[in-house]
This record gives C-alpha cells, structure tokens and sequence, in this order.
C-alpha cells in the first residue's frame, strides 16, 4: 500500500537505533497520523497519555519480532509471534504454496496483522514483501532484508518492481496485496469481492518477465472487529480506507493489553495457478492471464465465505453504507 504523506513525518529515521527508546517516539507517531489527531492538541495530548504503555509494548513486540527473524528467519520469525495477536488461526489450503521456486503469493490485505499470519504460513524464508513505506519500520536492519517499501513516488515503485522481479528470477517468493491499499474485510463487507478487480497491472511485469512464475491467491477475512470498526474516534474519519486504518490501530493496542481481544484470523490459500502457454511478448494474452488470476481470486474468495460465512445480520445492513466510499 503506497502512502503518500510518508515523508510528511518530522523524525529523521535515519538517526534512530532499533531499540525500544528510539522507536517508541516513531510509533507514537504513526498512532497519531492513523488516528488524524497530529495537529488537534488535546487529542494529541489524550492519546498520548492513554496509549504510552500499550505503544511500548507493542514496540518491544517489534524487537522482539526483528531478533527472531535475524535467528530463525522470516517464516518461523513470524510464528513466535502469533500468540500475541490471534488467538485461533483457521487455515485452509497451506499446502498449495509451493516450497521451492518462484511464486506470487498475491492476497486481499484486509487488515495490518494479516502479514504476520501469511509470512509465518508461507514457509518461504526466500519470501519479499511489498509494503508501504512505514517509518517505525525503517531502522530494522533484518526486517529491511525481506521488506520492499514502497510510496507514490513512481521512481520508488520502479525500483520496488525491477527489485522484486530479480527477485522472482532467482527462484524467491514474494507477497504481495495488487489493490494497492487496505481491501473491506470479507467478514463484514459486501463489497469487498469487488476489489479484486481493482488488482494492479503490475501483476502483467511479472507475468511478462517472469513467465514461469507461480501463482498462490489468498483470501483473509476477520481481521477486523465491529468494536473497533465503529470506535466514536474511528468514524470520525471520512473515508472507510482511513476508518480502517484507524481501527487497525486502535484494536492492535487493545490487543497489547492482558485481557485484550486478540484475532480469530480466517485464511484461504488457493491452488497454484501458472500460465505455461503465456507468449510473452504478447500483451493481449498477458491482459487475459491477468483476468483469468482475477478470476481465480474471485472462486476462491466465494468458496472462502462458504467455509467462514459472513456477518449479515441487520446491524451491519443498517450500518455497512458508510465504509462504502
């Protein structure tokens, strides 16, 4: 997910060590840009009071977090870590993600700690992810290595793709979410089938220099909890791509707490989809691979709700409209 505003934050990151003292302040800061209260002071001050010790635990998470993946790697660097945030992890179709060569694992991206679930899933330790360009995330020396961030910036995009199919070429893995933003949780949203169409065309660069590559659609839904998609602070966002952001947030903090609710996170991996007749130089049957990995998407995602059927009562009827823009 590209940010725009990245480098709208005053902390010089390149001046910050990753210990808990130093990233605590970037992490703040990133819990007041998603809550939209930076520039309303007594917010400001009122979240800073009230989220000081939820935010350093989940700092230390993240320590914890980049030391495991530096002794373990990616895969199992991720597992360590899941008891902090879910308490039930229901998994279909692990098995379908191939344990050598080059791969796409290309996924719906409702809700932040989603990653966490799909890398620790994955068993790839060759696996890259695609993400936006956090600043909390920046002076981690061994998430960087497994990390491809990204903003609006088209040079910074470029880079991220020529990085990512070199990637590909050498036989790795890499997750990516191709909406290109934060997707409606399947769980509560009707439409959030719909943004599978919105799946970028970078899925053509790879399809054309990578032809050979695999692809593994996922589908997650439960990411997210009416409690906090409906939080007082959270619907005073405009957008539902920022209400979504800020619950996000706001439920991660909660979860840092003892009794704090943690995530039942459902998980759908599909088969591996390959397009061995692909012409390569042939944009129109490059498009049609592209359509028809939508496509695929699309079945898994409805076989995905059979197993974990959505909320559809008469709550979320009356109130789903305003997260529809």
């Amino acid at each position: 997910m590209a940010r725009a505003d990245v480098n709208d934050h005053t902390i010089d990151t390149q001046l910050i060590r990753p210990t808990v003292e130093d990233l605590h302040p970037l992490v703040m800061e990133e819990v007041l840009w998603a809550l939209k209260v930076k520039d309303r002071s007594f917010l400001r001050w009122l979240v800073n009071m009230l989220a000081a010790l939820p935010v350093k635990k989940f700092t230390r998470l993240i320590i914890e977090l980049e030391n495991a993946v530096a002794d373990f790697g990616p895969a199992q660097g991720a597992q360590m870590i899941f008891k902090y945030f879910f308490d039930d992890l229901k998994v279909i179709g692990r098995e379908n993600i191939p344990a050598h060569g080059p791969v796409i694992l290309a996924a719906n991206h409702p809700g932040g700690m989603d990653f966490i679930a799909q890398i620790g899933l994955s068993r790839r330790d060759d696996i890259r992810i695609i993400s936006s360009d956090v600043n909390f995330l920046r002076p981690l020396p061994v998430a960087n290595q497994y990390l491809v961030p990204i903003t609006s910036d088209p040079k910074i995009r470029f880079k991220a793709l020529k990085e990512t199919l070199l990637h590909l070429e050498q036989g790795g893995a890499l997750l990516l979410y191709p909406s290109g933003s934060i997707d409606p949780d399947p769980q509560f949203f009707r439409n959030a089938k719909d943004h599978l169409s919105r799946w970028s065309r970078s899925l053509e660069a790879y399809l054309r220099k990578v032809p050979d590559v695999q692809f593994v659609p996922i589908i997650t839904s439960n990411a997210l909890s009416e409690k906090f998609l409906f939080n007082k602070l959270v619907m005073t966002q405009k957008y539902r791509l920022e209400r979504q952001r800020a619950a996000e947030f706001l439920q991660t903090l909660n979860m840092m707490f003892l009794k704090g609710k943690r995530l039942n996170l459902q998980i759908s991996f599909g088969k591996p989809v390959q397009f061995p007749g692909l012409t390569v130089g042939d944009k129109d049957s490059i498009r049609q691979a592209k359509l028809q990995l939508q496509t695929v998407a699309e079945n898994l995602f409805d076989q995905h709700l059979l197993s974990f059927p959505a909320t559809r009562n008469e709550l979320w009827v009356e109130k789903e409209a305003v997260f529809q823009h």
